[in-house]
């Protein structure tokens, strides 16, 4: 584990991403994503204060998985992992589904921001080792 891997996974960033992965799972059952809250979860990566990629499992004999991404700006946001392979292919693939959200709808300033940021994070190997 790097020095950087480390300082990402700290007490207190393993806290708020705990925090912020308990809200996202409670917002995915509430809105009928997830039919119960009782999920096996795995976060897979940070960037700490800003987002967090975990994998999700609604038991642990389902073969059906989403990636599911959060934070405190970034909105609540899941895939199936048969469209993502890792936790970067699901930040890159959630940066290209906001910014084409933007295309679409108009200006969104913060969910542009946030999808540059996916895209460009994505592209830096460091950022995934």
């Amino acid at each position: 584990m790097s020095d950087q891997d480390n300082q990402a996974f700290s007490e207190d960033n393993l806290a708020w991403a705990k925090a912020r992965l308990a809200e996202a799972i409670d917002d995915l059952s509430n809105n009928g994503v997830i039919e119960t809250p009782f999920v096996e979860a795995r976060l897979a990566w940070m960037l700490p204060q800003q987002f967090f990629i975990a994998e999700l499992r609604e038991s642990s004999t389902s073969p059906a998985a989403l990636w599911l991404i959060g934070g405190d700006t970034a909105p609540t946001d899941h895939v199936d992992v048969a469209l993502a392979d890792s936790p970067r292919d699901a930040a890159r693939h959630f940066g290209m589904k906001w910014q084409l959200a933007v295309e679409r709808e108009g200006s969104n300033p913060v969910l542009e921001a946030h999808a540059e940021l996916l895209l460009g994070i994505a592209q830096v190997d460091a950022a995934w080792t």
